[in-house]
């Protein structure tokens, strides 16, 4: 549904983009333009333990420690690599993944009336 209201933004998480449904919007949509957040199994770690919603949203990650963040992440990170119009790194601060982003967004879809 959030996909058809554009324009606009949708911010998948874990393992939205891995569902079915979900890949074959983001595969199919001509004017999808899809990035992905990618971080190190550490730098995930480390969110989700500094995360106090983790043990009640994410109790698989919680008590399968980080094992279980390797395991998730070898098997979702081809994916999301695989239908990413651009790669960007999560460990960077706000300001420059936002920097980095509109760099690399195609014309196409930037607003006009800035």
């Amino acid at each position: 549904e959030m996909c058809a209201h554009v324009p606009g933004v949708v911010a998948f998480s874990a393992g939205a983009p891995v569902q079915p449904q979900n890949f074959y919007l983001l595969e199919n949509d001509p004017d999808a333009f899809v990035v992905y957040l990618h971080g190190t199994t550490e730098l995930l770690w480390e969110r989700l333990q500094a995360d106090p919603k983790s043990n009640s949203q994410r109790p698989q990650q919680s008590a399968g420690g980080i094992q279980e963040v390797v395991e998730l992440y070898n098997k979702r990170h081809p994916i999301y690599d695989g239908f990413a119009d651009v790669n960007l790194d999560a460990a960077l601060p706000p300001a420059e993944l936002l920097d980095c982003l509109i760099k690399k967004l195609p014309e196409s879809h930037r607003r006009r009336d800035r």
